[in-house]
């Protein structure tokens, strides 16, 4: 009985044909490897890549064009409260000339409207031309043709834009600036603020001194100043929010409220602290902020829903 062997099979398949990669080029389908492989350019000796090439600004509608400004201008609060202005104004007096021509060398403009990534676009979205007008003074100007329903759409995508968790955020961070920067000149800026303050401080137990059972509790507001000061560690997360009163009235609210956020510091990784009424109540020691703590006022991490 002789042995049989079996056929013996191509090491490969034939270019271009053999195995189920050349069936698939023969139906048209190709590779998937295929598909993606770059073409030689002929004139030039290389290769080339398809890429699909994003659409310029003024390819999309107009409705598109004035969102996508607004979103942008809105994380300047003060360019996108400007902005919206000149836009009602214009939209309440169509015909006034002083709401349809804006001289972008004034320095009022120039330094938000202006300064504003998307400002001027956004006004080019809603009609405006620019014009050089004789003594080479540059001008956006609103025709007298132009279609007066594009102002309606701006005034809607700026509203859309300052009510978006962008827009939100911006507004509290510069709250956040502004209050950073009135503790930092420690002179509360008129006699409202001064009683406030002042109420806030009389709610802070009394400094300890000596050693013991103490806690060095440190907060920075903003990059340059640091307030300071000791708490005994039973002494509760509240006492040490109402202290920051006494440098701001808006801080324990809007710590309280979870607008802004205490963030410590002291080791990796930095953690939270949650400042609402059950965690207010709790010691010092019992949050780990014991024998020293060092804390950052800050705004909150974006959430999964607020996130861009």
């Amino acid at each position: 009985n002789k042995k049989k062997t079996p056929p013996r099979r191509p090491p490969h398949p034939p270019p271009g044909g053999g195995g189920s990669a050349g069936k698939r080029a023969k139906r048209g389908g190709g590779s998937r490897s295929a598909s993606r492989s770059p073409t030689r350019d002929p004139n030039e000796g290389g290769f080339t890549h398809k890429l699909r090439v994003p659409k310029k600004m003024e390819e999309h509608s107009i409705e598109h064009q004035l969102r996508r400004c607004a979103t942008r201008v809105a994380k300047n609060p003060a360019a996108l409260r400007m902005l919206t202005k000149a836009m009602k104004q214009l939209h309440a007096e169509p015909q006034n000339g002083r709401y349809r021509r804006i001289n972008l060398r004034n320095r009022i403009f120039a330094q938000t409207i202006g300064a504003a990534p998307g400002g001027v676009d956004f006004f080019v979205a809603a009609g405006f031309q620019r014009v050089t007008e004789p003594g080479g003074v540059e001008t956006l100007t609103l025709p007298g043709t132009a279609d007066l329903a594009r102002v309606w759409l701006a005034v809607s995508a700026l509203e859309e834009a300052a009510a978006s968790p962008a827009g939100r955020r911006a507004l509290e961070e510069e709250a956040l600036q502004k209050a950073i920067a009135e503790a930092q000149a420690l002179a509360p800026g008129d006699d409202a603020e001064a009683v406030a303050r002042a109420s806030y401080v009389s709610r802070v137990p009394a400094e300890p001194s000596g050693f013991g059972n103490i806690s060095v509790v440190r907060v920075r507001l903003g990059e340059d100043f640091v307030a300071e000061r000791r708490f005994h560690g039973d002494d509760v997360l509240d006492n040490v929010i109402d202290f920051l009163g006494g440098y701001g009235s808006a801080i324990p609210q809007k710590l309280r409220e979870g607008t802004w956020s205490l963030v410590d510091v002291t080791m990796f990784p930095k953690r939270r602290i949650e400042c609402d009424a059950a965690e207010g109540r709790r010691t010092l020691q019992a949050l780990e902020l014991w024998p020293s703590a060092s804390l950052d006022l800050e705004l909150p991490a974006w959430t999964e829903e607020e996130l861009p």
